[in-house]
């Protein structure tokens, strides 16, 4: 009769780590959105820890993206970032950033880059000096 009851809890407590698990999975599942800002990051991670630095220039800001292009081995990238997550991080005129700019890019994929990202940034600094 004990071994049944022992059986009987033991079984209790199995399902019970079951269902909590299976909850928490359930509760932890990132939306589209979130799943594609963690990809953004870790792309930006990885060319931030593993780009080459090149000259690059900025042509155009618009609203949330910077335009800007450089030249690599006689082929011309024109390119742009969305640089809505570094908000706060740009100038209020932005308009100033437009001109000479460094970027950096992967070796294995040279059309992989960016100017700004959370440890780096090729973009010229804005003062109130040279405003």
């Amino acid at each position: 009769m004990a071994l049944a009851f022992d059986v009987l809890l033991a079984s209790a407590g199995v399902t019970l780590a079951l269902v909590i698990l299976v909850w928490t999975l359930w509760r932890s599942r990132l939306t589209p959105q979130q799943r594609e800002l963690r990809r953004e990051f870790r792309r930006r991670r990885a060319i931030a820890r593993d780009g080459r630095i090149i000259e690059a220039t900025v042509n155009d800001i618009q609203d949330d993206a910077i335009y800007y292009s450089y030249e690599l081995q006689g082929v011309v990238y024109h390119t742009s970032q969305d640089v809505s997550v570094f908000r706060d991080a740009l100038p209020v005129a932005r308009e100033r950033l437009v001109g000479p700019a460094a970027c950096k890019y992967l070796v294995t994929n040279p059309a992989n880059s960016l100017v700004i990202c959370e440890e780096w940034s090729g973009l010229k600094r804005v003062t109130e000096g040279n405003l």
